[in-house]
C-alpha cells in the first residue's frame, strides 16, 4: 500500500481502510494531509485564520465531500490555537469519515496536523 510521508494505513476487519496522519505544515504551504489510493488525497494549505481544504479525486468514479459542520475550536489562549474539522469524502463508491485536528504555533508559523479517516468497503 502507498503512504505519504508521515502515514500509517491499516486494512479494517470487513475490508475498510483506516488512514491516519501528522505533520506539521509552515503557514502558506500545502501539503498532502491524507492519501487512500485509487480513492482521494487530502490537501491543506493553512493561512492565516483560515484553512483551505482540497480534495483530489484518485477514482474511477465521482468525487464530491462536504464539510462536516463550523470548525470546533478546542482552545483559545495566547499561546497555540487548537482546533478540529470533519469531513465527509464519497470517492468512487466509497465513503470516508475524516477527522482533522490542527494545533497552531503563531510564533513559529507552523500547523501541526493530525488527520484521520475511516474508509468504507
Amino acid at each position: 500500500m502507498t503512504d505519504l510521508p508521515g502515514q500509517i494505513s491499516s486494512v479494517l476487519p470487513g475490508g475498510g481502510l483506516a488512514v491516519s496522519c501528522a505533520k506539521p505544515v509552515e503557514e502558506g504551504a500545502r501539503a498532502a494531509l491524507l492519501l487512500a489510493p485509487g480513492l482521494f488525497r487530502l490537501d491543506a494549505c493553512p493561512r492565516e485564520d483560515t484553512l483551505k481544504l482540497q480534495v483530489r479525486n484518485l477514482s474511477d468514479g465521482p468525487c464530491r465531500w462536504s464539510e462536516g459542520g463550523r470548525p470546533l475550536v478546542l482552545a483559545v489562549s495566547d499561546g497555540p490555537g487548537v482546533s478540529a474539522h470533519t469531513l465527509w469524502i464519497d470517492a468512487g463508491g466509497r465513503h470516508a469519515d475524516v477527522l482533522i485536528s490542527a494545533t497552531r504555533d503563531v510564533q513559529r508559523g507552523i500547523i501541526h496536523f493530525v488527520a484521520q479517516a475511516e474508509v468504507s468497503q
